[in-house]
């Protein structure tokens, strides 16, 4: 590295204020090489909690020396558009995306960095795992029609061994380090090559799908996405704290609009039946389970 890159790290928080000081502390002790300046932008999609203040109380010295700013939305705008307003708002070489609920070490982000670099990967992951050390979903098969069927929806829960499961978690075959499809929107670096190519992140993905999407993309303009040998903590599904009926709704709305973008209508022609189905059963199986608490109530 001979010239000195600027790198923005983003986090997107709604309802995190269980995890947002331990990750903005990792990030600030992280240990930088002098090549690198970074600046932390937080966008908080309208938290009902104490996620603000604490941000603005514990970290007001960060704030005034504008290494870390935050951006407040009005109302939750979804992942995807909150993103697009944190690389808007800093132009940088790279972009890093972190969810508040996953906590560095202190060379992680020098060496994805390094690594980035060095192996020409334009979007880059690590390896995610929880405070048991468990591995939960750093990285991804591009899905196709069986992962679909199997593992978007309920029907794979039918299946003695889902093969399905094991191809889009890449469970088949043990990646340290290199090239694979997508790397989560959790942990995600991103030169800047890629947002002058591709563009900002496809809004109508309120949550999820949104990084695979885009990992989908950057493909197709033959950008390389890889995954670094590196390791950071994630507490899964700690990042938003939502309530679950928000959760369903956006994952039932990214599933069948992935699909419908990126298949061609024979496809969908198939699936999205299955996607209505399943949906059904899902609302039917919530109704119930609501009735049956509020008759123990």
């Amino acid at each position: 590295m001979n010239s000195i890159k600027t790198l923005s790290i983003i986090i997107i928080t709604f309802n995190s204020e269980n995890q947002i000081i331990k990750c903005l502390e990792s990030i600030f002790a992280s240990n930088l090489t002098k090549n690198l300046n970074i600046n932390i932008t937080v966008i908080d999609n309208c938290s009902l909690d104490n996620t603000v203040r604490i941000i603005t109380e514990k970290f007001d010295r960060q704030v005034k020396d504008k290494k870390l700013k935050l951006i407040q939305n009005s109302k939750n705008v979804g992942f995807s558009k909150a993103v697009n307003q944190g690389i808007k708002n800093s132009k940088s070489d790279f972009y890093l995306l972190i969810n508040p609920d996953v906590f560095v070490n202190r060379d992680t982000i020098k060496n994805v960095f390094s690594t980035s670099l060095i192996e020409n990967f334009s979007i880059t992951g690590v390896h995610m795992i929880n405070v048991q050390g468990v591995e939960n979903g750093s990285y991804f098969r591009f899905p196709n029609v069986y992962v679909g069927i199997f593992e978007f929806t309920n029907f794979g829960k039918f299946l003695t061994l889902n093969k399905w499961h094991n191809y889009f978690y890449y469970k088949d075959s043990e990646i340290k380090s290199g090239i694979v499809d997508v790397v989560t929107g959790g942990f995600m670096l991103i030169d800047h090559r890629v947002i002058d190519k591709v563009g900002y992140f496809d809004e109508r993905y309120f949550m999820y799908l949104e990084d695979v999407d885009y990992c989908l993309e950057a493909k197709k303009r033959g950008f390389k996405v890889g995954v670094s040998h590196d390791v950071v903590t994630h507490i899964a599904g700690a990042s938003s704290n939502n309530i679950e009926k928000t959760d369903i709704n956006a994952w039932l709305e990214s599933r069948r609009k992935y699909f419908k973008k990126n298949f061609n209508i024979f496809v969908n022609l198939l699936i999205q039946p299955i996607f209505v189905f399943d949906a059904v059963v899902i609302y039917i199986i919530r109704f119930i389970k609501t009735i049956r608490q509020n008759y123990r109530k």
